[in-house]
């Protein structure tokens, strides 16, 4: 990639976590902090669905591709911002993130979150979805587990994924 200016000059590269099912709401903050309400409403109305049940809310994404169409627009403006140093678009993004937040929503996130005890900057702490299958081994249902802990977490992903032997 182009250098990029830091204590010195740098390669630069981008890393990107990109999943198809993956809403943040930070998505929604990222087109309201740049008053672009109609994207924002694209989103709400047509790509996913906000549904509340049983005093929680959810989002159930109805069309895929187009959701892919507008992270990639997200991702886009982000790496314009970063490869143009555009200051002010990344005040704005900075400054609408922080400061548009929807009080409700987070709060009842917070509620929901308390039953995870690590620190809150320690990582994410992903579902483990289980299949249950019928005797012809087809998917009849997902149950989702939750980790205990982040380190929980990552000792099973070693154990699981891990390709290193038990002594280097």
């Amino acid at each position: 990639g182009e250098p990029v200016a830091r204590e010195r000059l740098l390669p630069g590269g981008v890393i990107t976590r990109v999943a198809s099912s993956f809403v943040r709401v930070g998505t929604f903050q990222y087109f309201a902090a740049r008053d672009d309400y109609a994207a924002v409403k694209q989103l709400a109305d047509y790509v996913i669905e906000k549904v509340t049940r049983d005093g929680k809310t959810y989002y159930n994404i109805n069309d895929y591709p187009k959701l892919r169409e507008l992270f990639g627009q997200l991702l886009r403006e982000t790496q314009r911002i970063k490869s143009e140093g555009d200051f002010e678009a990344c005040q704005a993004l900075v400054e609408g993130y922080g400061v548009k937040v929807n009080q409700e929503l987070h709060a009842e996130i917070l509620e929901r979150n308390k039953q995870f005890t690590s620190a809150p900057y320690s990582g994410f702490v992903n579902p483990v979805l289980d299949p249950e299958t019928d005797d012809n081994g087809e998917i009849t249902a997902i149950k989702v587990k939750h980790q205990a802990s982040f380190a929980n977490q990552m000792l099973n992903y070693s154990e699981k994924y891990g390709f290193l032997p038990g002594m280097n």
